[in-house]
Formats: structure tokens, C-alpha cells, sequence
């Protein structure tokens, strides 16, 4: 092994050790199956949403988007599977086709870059579908 290879493991273990326990979020174990999951999700939802919260807002709003990012994870198969075993699931969605930068449409979609002399490129997410889900009946 290489110095590099060593380095890129070292990042690649750092980078797990620090990556927030999307399970232990939600009160879940990792076995559980998505209607559990769901059923943890909208519980913590309605019990940590701001409007409900107006006492401690900012701390609410902070619970509210840490239980969101943590659905979003594990209410999708495949970034479960990815989160599973390891990947990156930020590095994935946001970095598709070598663009980059923030996705204003979620990093779903087909994304456009555009190469200028200047040195710079721009780039153009695609939505190429929506899902909706009503999560509060």
C-alpha cells in the first residue's frame, strides 16, 4: 500500500467516525422496515416541529432538519443501502457528473455543465421527476 491509498483509507475513516448515526435519529434500530421508519419519522416530526415549539425555536428548528436529513436517508432504499455500507451519500448526490456546488433541486435529476474560455463553468440541474409524499394526514 502506497502512501496515497493510506491517506485516501485515513480521510475515508474520518469521514465515517464523524457522519451523524441517522438510526439512533430516529429511535430506530437498523434492522427496522420503512413503515417503522416512517412511523418514527412523523412522531419526532409533529413532537420537534418549530411551529409547536415556540419556546425553544431554534432548538426545534435544528431537531426538525436533523430528523429530516435522517428520513431522507433511511426512507429511500438505495441511499439506505449506500448509508449501509459506508458511501458518502452527500458526495454522490451533490458531485453527479463532476458539476458540483449546491442543487438547488435536491440532487435528483440529470444536470447540464457548461465549459467558457474564462477558465469557469456553469452548470444546469435537470429535474427530471418529483416526488411528493403527504407525511402529515
Amino acid at each position: 500500500m502506497n502512501i496515497r491509498e493510506a491517506l485516501m483509507r485515513a480521510e475515508k475513516s474520518l469521514k465515517l467516525s464523524q457522519r451523524k448515526d441517522w438510526y439512533k435519529i430516529l429511535g430506530v434500530s437498523k434492522s427496522a422496515p420503512i413503515s417503522e421508519i416512517k412511523r418514527a419519522y412523523k412522531k419526532l416530526a409533529l413532537q420537534w416541529h418549530p411551529d409547536k415549539n415556540v419556546d425553544n425555536r431554534e432548538e426545534a428548528e435544528a431537531k426538525f432538519r436533523e430528523i429530516a436529513a435522517a428520513y431522507e436517508v433511511l426512507g429511500d432504499e438505495d441511499k439506505r443501502a449506500r448509508y449501509d455500507r459506508g458511501e458518502d451519500i452527500e458526495d454522490r448526490d451533490m458531485g453527479m457528473g463532476g458539476g458540483g456546488g449546491f442543487n438547488p433541486f435536491g440532487g435528483g435529476g440529470q444536470q447540464f455543465t457548461f465549459h467558457f474560455e474564462g477558465g469557469f463553468s456553469w452548470w444546469i440541474p435537470v429535474l427530471t421527476s418529483v416526488k411528493y409524499e403527504v407525511i402529515f394526514a
